[in-house]
């Protein structure tokens, strides 16, 4: 099982001081991201919070939903068909990234085909054809 850490900025904006947090007071306690998961952050279903998308070693992308707010934050993996990704197998460490490079409002995702050699610059690019809440289904 693996875990994602979360470490909190006390601090300022200007004089960062960050504090790991567990137990409880960690939001993603309890969600498995296997082993050489790579996650990124965005709003996957246009509530304006973040939400997570977090690709792994097996080339699987888990979508983990904030059902919290933006100040109050509270995670749930969503599987199978609550997943737009799913069945989207990538290739093995792939490593997406969420921007709107087609700007029409909505997230779309490119990842590093093996983000275990980062070296070799191979990228894909999936563009959206949807609404948010279906971001991904054509690689370009």
């Amino acid at each position: 099982m693996g875990t994602l850490s979360y470490l909190e900025n006390i601090g300022s904006k200007t004089k960062y001081h960050f504090v790991q947090r567990s137990g409880h007071q960690n939001p993603f306690l309890g969600i498995d991201v296997g082993s050489y998961s790579f996650p990124t952050f965005g709003d996957l279903d246009g509530d304006r919070d973040l939400d997570l998308l977090i690709g792994s070693s097996s080339g699987a992308l888990l979508y983990v939903k904030n059902v919290g707010t933006i100040a109050a934050p509270a995670f749930v993996e969503q599987r199978s068909d609550e997943n737009p990704f799913f069945g989207i197998e990538l290739s093995s460490f792939a490593a997406p990234e969420l921007f709107d490079i087609d700007d029409d409002g909505d997230p779309d995702s490119g990842y590093n085909s093996d983000a275990s050699n980062v070296s070799k610059g191979s990228s894909k690019r999936c563009v959206s054809h949807g609404c948010v809440c279906c971001p991904c289904k054509v690689h370009v």
